[in-house]
């Protein structure tokens, strides 16, 4: 099964994932759950081991939502900052690549799960010419 990954970063671990179609572009997703029945969920990627908090928003088409549900993890101490920090104690910055890339953890995860949605789910199409080839059920976009 092929799995679409939008909005990633050419040389994050996505692209070296065997079936994995990755693209840089998401468009965001409405009022859940959509007409294709997707439904969005926010993660903290620190939560898999990024240094960074790293705030993501996650489109998902095809996948039970108790199965999401239990699989999002929580928790997790940043010590390094991708943006400006807000008052208080600053975290050190991390570098473009840190904080542009996924942990593996999450992004196995990610792969996993669209691998687990139903082969009868709908397909999203977009008048987006980067976007319309996608075929599979997870779509990811930073927030």
């Amino acid at each position: 099964m092929q799995v679409a990954a939008l909005y990633v970063d050419a040389t994050g671990p996505y692209p070296r994932m065997a079936g994995v179609d990755c693209w840089d572009e998401l468009p965001r997703p409405g009022e859940l759950p959509d007409e294709y029945g997707g439904r969005s969920y926010e993660v903290m990627q620190v939560a898999w081991g990024h240094a960074c908090k790293k705030p993501t928003w996650l489109y998902v088409v095809g996948v039970d939502s108790e199965l999401v549900m239990r699989g999002i993890k929580t928790g997790g101490e940043p010590t390094h900052r991708i943006t400006r920090g807000p008052r208080g104690p600053q975290l050190a910055r991390a570098s473009a690549k840190v904080g542009r890339l996924s942990p593996p953890a999450f992004a196995q995860w990610l792969v996993d799960l669209a691998r687990a949605s139903h082969s009868d789910a709908p397909k999203h199409r977009s008048t987006s010419a980067s976007v319309h080839k996608a075929t599979g059920p997870l779509w990811l976009s930073r927030r």
